[in-house]
């Protein structure tokens, strides 16, 4: 009898369809009807896939985009704004006719805004309403997706940045995370799940911060970078590098950052620029007295009384003459399902679409810009032994993870 019962269970078990229940979130924007009624711009520029136009709209109380499903009913909507981000509710209309409220958004800290709701057959809006005076919509691109488990292409969820940094990471363009890094990100963030904070000290394209924050999810990165304003430009020397930014204030900013985000090990590019970049150079040449001053409660008093002096335990730079510091980026990764920190940096670069064209791709070992070679600059808990981990030496009291030995 028993046996018998098995054999209708497991009967029924095959009986069921495979992957229930985890089908995967479809794009569907292109068999959608959208209009934006009343629209002063192009509402076509949010559907061509290219971040660098925007439909925009302004000048008015409440923007409103219309969607008529095609045959697949949509059940997620993710946008990629312009520079006015805007809370926006989802309504569709009753059985008498009139609009309900079915999902909002209502967090406009950030470029990106991801809703899911109960799969939407007939035709339904988005309600833009502005805040704080801004007055415009801008939508650089909007994506319309099926039901399903959404991919981590469109399902970002940004949260506040880090209150307390295990890693803060200095880039001076997007994309030099990535590239100079390799698996850094991916590794520390994504794999092991410690307090990472990204930041940039220029980025001068709105669509590049998109770009950005997509290759950082990509990492594995959950946290908002945070992202300066610095002028990017074609400067010969870091000494025009400086002209036009400052020495000292450039100095002062990094100091707000690492006094801010509190790290226990800080990590910025090579002192040579890489490939010789003067901005790479003067970045670094700022980040190197900047970890001085930030230990100094005499220096920026301001900063000081409102984050407090710190000081950060290990700071390096990328290659260096004499690197103390190999790290393997070839191990694969459970966070990304089996994938290595090579492979996964490789992922996040192509979501930098504009910078595509370059020459430059992530730094595997043996080449010139090896993204596996650090040197130590800076420490106040001994010099590297093992040299195969930022790590090393810090105190386990001090980080948010308890690492493996």
């Amino acid at each position: 009898m028993k046996k018998i019962i098995w054999i209708c269970l497991a009967a029924l078990l095959l009986a069921l369809p495979l992957g229930a229940g985890a089908e995967e979130a479809r794009e569907i924007t292109e068999s959608c009807e959208i209009t934006i009624p009343n629209c002063q711009g192009t509402p076509s520029l949010m559907l061509d896939r290219n971040r660098r136009s925007t439909a925009s709209d302004w000048g008015k109380q409440q923007y409103e985009i219309h969607i008529a499903p095609g045959e697949t009913p949509v059940a997620t909507v993710y946008i990629e704004f312009g520079k006015v981000y805007l809370p926006f509710r989802v309504e569709a209309r009753d059985g008498n006719g009139a609009w309900q409220v079915i999902a909002e958004y209502k967090d406009n800290t950030y470029p990106e805004a991801y809703v899911t709701f109960a799969p939407q057959s007939e035709p339904f809006r988005l309600v833009f309403y502005p805040q704080n005076g801004k007055k415009e919509l801008a939508v650089r691109e909007l994506f319309l997706l099926s039901e399903g488990e959404v991919g981590s292409d469109y399902n970002h969820i940004w949260q506040p940045p880090v209150e307390k940094a295990d890693l803060l990471v200095l880039a001076t363009h997007p994309d030099d995370e990535i590239l100079w890094f390799g698996g850094v990100i991916p590794w520390y963030a994504g794999e092991k799940g410690m307090q990472v904070q990204v930041c940039y000290l220029t980025c001068t394209d709105f669509y590049r911060t998109l770009e950005l924050l997509n290759g950082l999810w990509q990492c594995g990165v959950r946290n908002y970078p945070e992202i300066g304003d610095f002028f990017d430009n074609q400067f010969d020397t870091v000494d025009e590098v400086f002209h036009v930014w400052g020495r000292n204030t450039v100095e002062k900013h990094i100091v707000r950052l690492i006094r801010r985000y509190r790290p226990e090990v800080m990590l910025t590019q090579d002192v040579n620029g890489e490939y010789g970049h003067s901005q790479h150079k003067a970045g670094v040449q700022a980040a190197l007295r900047a970890v001085e001053l930030a230990a100094d409660p005499e220096y920026d008093r301001q900063s000081a009384q409102q984050y407090g002096a710190w000081e950060v335990k290990k700071l390096y730079v990328h290659l260096g003459e004499h690197p103390t510091t190999v790290l393997d980026w070839s191990r694969p990764m459970a966070a990304f399902d089996g994938k290595n920190g090579f492979e996964m940096a490789e992922i996040a670069f192509q979501r930098h679409d504009s910078q595509l064209w370059t020459p430059f791709t992530v730094a595997y070992p043996g080449t010139a810009y090896d993204s596996t070679l650090y040197t130590l600059v800076r420490t106040t808990v001994g010099e590297e032994e093992a040299g195969n981990d930022f790590f090393e030496h810090i105190p386990a009291e001090c980080l948010s993870v308890t690492l493996d030995e």
